[in-house]
């Protein structure tokens, strides 16, 4: 594993060894790297003269994933790559970044209806753009502000309280990105997470999701 060091690569870092440990896996290297890192060739070195490595995760941003990805072609390395949401866009890389397995809140090419009206509404807002789970999640917000106001409108006037309040006598809001409800506790219910894998430069969604 490479990891960024800073919040989110030491907190992908840590949440993924404590699954992939519970699952029976084993991390047999972690090193961290910041966004002026030259190069990871001495981590890439090593790697590679351990020879037990199946896979590599690099929870990073995209700009280390694809320094990443640019030395170990130059190395000759070939590894199943793993990595989190902050590599989103890489597929645009096309071969640098072809077989790289993400996983995501949001794929662009899932089905559904709810779906096909936020892609063509960014379309027509960001022509020649592709959405990925930063504008699918902005959409859920104001999606969801507006169904709790138009739901407030309709009530009795009244103290309308904080956005999750009477969480429990509603069961949620469909957005692209899942369910938006809140748990007894007030905190947002955790959301799906979807696994694509980089191919011919778009983010296709692994077989059975």
């Amino acid at each position: 594993m490479i990891y960024l060091e800073d919040d989110y690569g030491r907190g992908l870092r840590l949440s993924f060894t404590a699954e992939f440990k519970r699952l029976g896996g084993e991390i047999v290297e972690a090193d961290p790297m910041l966004s002026a890192t030259p190069s990871l060739e001495p981590y890439l070195s090593r790697l590679r003269q351990k020879g037990n490595v199946d896979a590599l995760v690099l929870a990073t941003d995209r700009g280390g994933a694809e320094l990443a990805l640019r030395e170990m072609g130059r190395m000759g390395i070939h590894l199943m790559t793993l990595g989190g949401d902050a590599l989103s866009g890489i597929e645009r890389d096309g071969p640098l970044a072809e077989g790289v397995r993400m996983s995501v809140a949001y794929l662009v090419d899932q089905p559904g209806e709810r779906n096909a009206q936020f892609f063509g509404a960014y379309a027509r807002a960001y022509p020649g753009e592709r959405p990925d789970h930063r504008g699918a999640a902005a959409y859920d917000i104001v999606a969801f502000a507006g169904e709790r106001a138009h739901g407030i409108g309709r009530r009795p006037p009244r103290r309308a309280g904080p956005i999750g309040a009477n969480r429990q006598r509603s069961p949620g809001v469909e957005g692209v990105t899942g369910t938006i409800a809140f748990d007894s506790n007030g905190d947002v219910r955790r959301n799906r997470w979807s696994s694509g894998s980089s191919a011919r430069a778009k983010l296709i969604p692994e077989p059975g999701q």
